[in-house]
C-alpha cells in the first residue's frame, strides 16, 4: 500500500522525466551543490589549483607593469579635462584623439583624486585582469562536471600566458574592455531573468564607451536571449522579446548620448584612430598573420582548439557540448571579433587587439574539456596548462624585434626610457615656456607630449590631428596604422615650426645643423623655419645650441656658387622656404651667387 500511494502521488518534473537534465544527465546541468557525492573535495581541488595559479600570474602582472607610448595620449586628455581645458589633446583646438572615452574619464577621476596617471593606468588595468579570470572561473563552475576533478581550465589559460600577463597593465583601456565584454555577456547566459539582461546590457554598453568595437559584443549580446532561449514550453517568445528590450534599452540609451556628445563637442562620431589605420580597408594579408602569429606562439591553446572538439567526436561525448549553447555562442563571439581584427590588419603591437577575444575562447574549450570522460579530461587539462607556460619564442627576450610588422611593444619602453623621454619633457618645456611654440613630435614620444606640458603638439601618424590621418593612403605598410606620415609643407600650412626628434640621449651627434638645435645634449630639434624672435629667446636660456642665420646665410653663399646650378637652385630653394621668404631684403647675395653657379 506504501508503494501504491508512492506511485499514485502526482509526479514532479523530475520523477516523470519532464527535467531536461535528469533526462539527458548532462555534465554541470545540475545545480551546484554540495549534495552531489564528493562535489566539495572535486570543486575545493579546482580552487586550489586556481588560486595557486591566480597567485602566480598577479605576481607576473605586477612584475611585468609597464606603460605603453600610446597610453599618455589619454593622459594628456584627462590632465586637460580636469584643469578645466576639456576633453582635448590641445587647449583650444576639439579633436577626439582618444579610441577610449569611458577609460580617459575613469583616468580623469583617478588623476583629480591626486593619484599618478601611469600608476592608476595600470591599476585599472591589474583589477579588471583579475576580474576576467573570476569571471571565467565562475562561468567554469555554474557548468561544472559532475564526475571527475572540476579544472576550470578557460581561467587557467587566462592566467597562465605570458602575453596576458603582460597587458594586464600597459597603461591602455585592453583588459578593462576585456572585464566589461565578457560580464556582460556572462550575465546573459546565466540568467533569464530581466535583472541580468538589463545588468548584461548596461556592461555591454559600457564596453561600447569604452571601445567603439565594443558594438560587436554588444549586438551579440542583444541577441542573447533569443540565441540561448529554453524550449517553447518553458518560455515564450514574450519573455524574450522583454529580455532583448531589457539588454538592447542600455546600449542604444548610452552609445545615442555618447554619439550626441561626440557631435556636439567634436563635431564628428568617429575618433581620428578610425582614420589614421584606415579601418574600413580590408587588409587580410596583414591580418591573418596578426591572429596567427598568437596561434604560433601559443601552440597549447591552438592545438586544444583542434584537438578537444577531434577527441570529443571520436569518445563519442560531441553530442554533449550542442546542448551548451552559451559555449558555442562564446565561440562565435570569438570568431567574430577575431574576424574584425583580422579584417583591419590587427596591430604592430602584439596580442593587444586579441585580447578581449580571447576569453570567450576559453570559455569554449573549458566546455568541450567538460564534456570529456572525467579521466581524458584531467590529462588534456594539466597537458594544456603546462604547455601554456611554455609559448613559443617568437620574439627576443630583451630587445623589440618586428616579426611581419607586430612585435612585444613592452620591450621597447623599459623605465628607463619612460625616465629620459621625462628628463626630454622636463627640458623642453622650461627652454620653450611661454612661447607660442607649435611643434610635432617623432614616433614614440607620445609620453615626451605628455610631460612637456607644451601647448600645441602635432603626432606625426595622425592619432591626434584629422588632417593628417584622413589623407589618402597610397600603399599598406607592415606598422599598421603608422601608414600614414605627415609632409614637411603640411606642417608648414598648418603653422607648425618645430620637429621634436625621438632620438635618446645621449645624443650620437651633439653639432647644431643647418636646421636643427641642440637642448642640454640631450634633445634634438629641427626647424622647419627659422624664427628670429625665437631664437633670440632661445639663445638666452643658455641651453640650447643652434647656428645662427648670419653664418648659415655667409657659409652657404660661398657653397652655392661652387655647386651645379641645379643643386645651386634647390639649395637656394630650401633656404627661401627656411628664411629667406620671410626675410627677401636679405636674399641678394644667395642669388647672386645662384647666378654665377649657373653661368659658369
Amino acid at each position: 500500500m506504501k508503494g501504491q500511494r508512492r506511485s499514485g502521488r502526482p509526479t514532479s518534473g523530475a520523477a516523470s522525466g519532464g527535467s531536461r537534465a535528469a533526462r539527458q544527465k548532462i555534465p554541470g546541468s545540475e545545480a551546484p551543490g554540495d549534495n552531489r557525492p564528493g562535489g566539495g573535495s572535486r570543486s575545493a581541488v579546482g580552487l586550489v589549483v586556481l588560486g595557486l595559479l591566480a597567485a602566480y600570474a598577479v605576481w607576473r602582472v605586477i612584475h611585468l607593469a609597464w606603460t605603453c607610448d600610446d597610453a599618455f595620449i589619454s593622459y594628456r586628455y584627462a590632465k586637460h579635462l580636469i584643469e578645466g581645458q576639456g576633453l582635448v589633446f590641445n587647449p583650444g583646438e576639439r579633436v577626439e584623439g582618444i579610441t577610449n572615452p569611458l577609460f580617459t574619464l575613469m583616468l580623469a577621476g583617478l588623476m583629480a583624486a591626486g593619484l599618478e596617471p601611469r600608476f592608476a593606468s595600470m591599476a585599472l588595468g591589474a583589477v579588471a585582469y583579475v576580474v576576467v579570470a573570476v569571471t571565467l572561473a565562475w562561468w567554469s563552475y555554474r557548468k561544472r562536471p559532475t564526475t571527475g576533478l572540476w579544472l576550470p581550465l578557460g581561467a587557467c589559460l587566462w592566467l597562465a600566458q605570458d602575453d596576458l600577463h603582460a597587458w594586464g597593465t600597459g597603461g591602455l583601456e585592453t583588459t578593462v574592455f576585456a572585464a566589461l565584454a565578457l560580464g556582460g555577456m556572462a550575465c546573459l547566459s546565466a540568467s533569464h531573468r530581466l535583472r541580468g539582461a538589463v545588468l548584461g546590457g548596461v556592461l555591454l554598453a559600457l564596453a561600447c564607451l569604452t571601445r567603439p568595437d565594443g558594438i560587436l559584443f554588444a549586438a551579440v549580446g542583444i541577441a542573447v536571449p533569443w540565441l540561448l532561449r529554453s524550449d517553447p514550453f518553458q518560455s515564450g517568445p514574450r519573455q524574450t522579446f522583454r529580455q532583448i528590450v531589457a539588454v538592447a534599452t542600455p546600449v542604444l540609451v548610452l552609445c545615442a548620448g555618447l554619439v550626441a556628445f561626440k557631435l556636439i563637442y567634436y563635431g564628428r562620431v568617429l575618433p581620428t584612430a578610425f582614420y589614421a589605420k584606415s579601418a574600413t580597408d580590408p587588409y587580410y594579408r596583414q591580418g591573418l598573420m596578426y591572429v596567427a602569429l598568437y596561434g604560433a606562439k601559443h601552440w597549447a591553446m591552438s592545438l586544444s582548439l583542434v584537438l578537444l572538439p577531434l577527441v570529443a567526436w571520436w569518445t563519442g561525448r560531441l553530442r554533449m557540448l550542442w546542448v551548451r549553447r552559451d559555449a558555442l555562442l562564446a565561440l562565435g563571439t570569438f570568431a567574430l571579433f577575431t574576424t574584425y581584427v583580422a579584417h583591419s590588419g590587427g596591430d604592430f603591437m602584439f596580442a593587444r587587439r586579441l585580447v578581449p577575444a580571447l576569453p570567450f575562447l576559453f570559455v569554449f574549450l573549458d566546455a568541450v574539456l567538460s564534456a570529456l570522460t572525467p579521466k581524458l579530461g584531467l590529462a588534456f587539462a594539466l597537458s594544456i596548462a603546462a604547455g601554456s607556460f611554455l609559448p613559443y619564442p617568437l620574439f627576443g627576450p630583451h630587445r623589440p624585434e618586428f616579426v611581419h610588422g607586430v612585435s612585444d611593444e613592452r620591450l621597447g619602453y623599459p623605465e628607463t626610457v619612460v625616465a629620459q623621454r621625462r628628463a626630454q619633457a622636463q627640458a623642453a618645456q622650461e627652454v620653450f615656456q611661454g612661447l607660442p611654440v607649435r611643434a610635432a613630435f617623432g614616433g614614440g614620444m607620445c609620453m615626451f607630449a605628455y610631460y612637456s606640458g607644451l601647448p600645441y603638439l602635432v603626432e606625426p601618424n595622425g592619432l591626434t590631428q584629422y588632417w593628417i590621418a584622413e589623407q589618402p593612403l597610397p600603399t599598406r605598410g607592415p606598422k599598421v596604422g603608422h601608414e600614414k606620415l605627415v609632409s614637411r609643407e603640411q606642417l608648414l600650412a598648418h603653422g607648425v615650426s618645430l620637429i621634436f626628434h625621438h632620438d635618446h640621449p645621449p645624443l650620437q651627434d651633439r653639432s647644431p645643423g643647418l636646421n636643427r638645435l641642440i637642448i642640454d645634449d640631450a634633445l634634438m630639434v629641427e626647424m622647419l623655419t627659422y624664427d628670429d624672435a625665437l631664437m633670440d629667446k632661445l639663445r638666452a636660456t643658455g641651453r640650447v645650441r643652434f647656428r645662427a642665420i648670419d653664418d648659415i646665410l655667409r657659409t652657404a653663399t660661398t657653397d652655392i656658387q661652387a655647386m651645379p646650378c641645379a643643386d645651386a637652385g634647390e639649395a637656394f630653394a630650401g633656404l627661401s622656404g627656411y628664411y629667406l621668404d620671410a626675410h627677401p631684403d636679405k636674399a641678394g647675395p644667395l642669388r647672386e651667387a645662384m647666378t654665377r653657379a649657373c653661368n659658369r
